[in-house]
């Protein structure tokens, strides 16, 4: 499930790619809407709402002036990377598990 949801993450991700031209992502409402309807569809993910509270206090840091966009975006991208990897490690010890128990 978790990997699903990552999936469905990267569609609200791109605003957050370094490989962008940076922009002022935080005052995108377009994009705040996709989260909030991400947030509101999985109230119980804790992944998901890891992401989100990143994203805001980035925002908050960006508005303040106390980091520089390209700086948010990177550290949005590593924690974003990680989280995909560790979910995608998780989908795949299911996958091994389910296979071991067919085999018995």
């Amino acid at each position: 499930m978790k990997f699903l949801l990552l999936a469905l993450l990267l569609t609200a991700a791109p605003s957050w790619s370094a490989e962008s031209k940076p922009e002022h992502y935080c005052h995108n409402a377009t994009d705040w809407a996709k989260w909030i309807a991400l947030i509101e569809k999985y109230p119980q993910d804790d992944d998901l709402r890891a992401v989100y509270a990143l994203r805001i206090g980035l925002c908050k840091e960006v508005d303040a002036g106390t980091i520089e966009v390209n700086r948010a975006i990177k550290i949005f991208d590593r924690f974003f990377e990680a989280l995909k990897w560790q979910a995608q490690k998780q989908e795949e010890e299911r996958i091994e598990k389910e296979g071991k128990k067919e085999n018995l």
